[in-house]
């Protein structure tokens, strides 16, 4: 019981002298206001947040429109907070948008109960240790946990460094770049299995749509997809 209070003490202690640190505005979030995700609630206003059918952008896969649920526009602070967090050696910021890629899941009706496994888009492995994570791997990581689903992330490889898609201009180079990128590692995991898709930005879905169809040839029954922004 001493111990129990003690610890309760302490943690209100520490959050009234330091107080936790919005991870988008990097100020101190106010005595009175509750962080979200460790995003305060100023910016948790201003993030361009996609909302009712917005959150979902229709990718064409194999002649057919195939829905991505989306949790943001990538602009403005969304598009700032991504960019840190990808390039800037900000990981903890992937907490902010794993909560609100799960909340726009749930809200269009998705559980956990709809899927056997999350597995994140990879990177290059040369990628990954020059960067010190991956960006999808962390978002993946964080909403299994919050929709109690295993991670199956390590199933699904990159075999080519590829150049970077923000650097191609048009769908066609894209979706060359990215040709046979992705492989499975343990196909008999996945088999007859309904996934869920993670990256953290969808621009015109080239990397998800070649990472999905790796896992679909491998024997997933099915494959949803999700991003931070698009």
């Amino acid at each position: 019981m001493i111990s129990r209070s003690l610890r309760q003490a302490g943690s209100w202690l520490s959050e009234t002298i330091f107080p936790p640190v919005c991870h988008f505005c990097r100020q101190r979030c106010r005595p009175d206001e509750t962080p979200i995700g460790l995003v305060c609630r100023r910016c948790l206003g201003q993030i361009p947040l996609r909302l009712g059918a917005d959150r979902l952008v229709a990718l064409r896969v194999d002649d057919q429109l195939e829905p991505a649920v989306c949790a943001c526009h990538y602009k403005g602070l969304a598009k700032q907070a991504l960019v840190r967090m990808k390039f800037a050696d900000s990981p903890e910021i992937s907490t902010v948008f794993a909560a609100l890629i799960t909340d726009a899941l749930l809200r269009q009706g998705k559980t956990g109960a709809d899927w056997a496994a999350v597995i994140a888009v990879p990177l290059h492995p040369g990628r990954e240790a020059e960067r010190g994570y991956n960006q999808a791997g962390l978002l993946a990581a964080d909403i299994a946990a919050r929709l109690q689903l295993p991670d199956w992330s390590a199933t699904l490889g990159r075999s080519s460094s590829t150049g970077r898609q923000s650097e191609l201009k048009t769908m066609t180079q894209r979706m060359q770049n990215v040709e046979n990128a992705f492989y499975v590692r343990q196909p008999h995991l996945i088999q007859n299995q309904r996934l869920l898709l993670i990256d953290d930005i969808l621009s015109t879905g080239a990397t998800m749509q070649a990472a999905r169809k790796a896992l679909v040839a491998a024997g997933a029954a099915s494959v949803s997809l999700a991003a931070a922004a698009s």
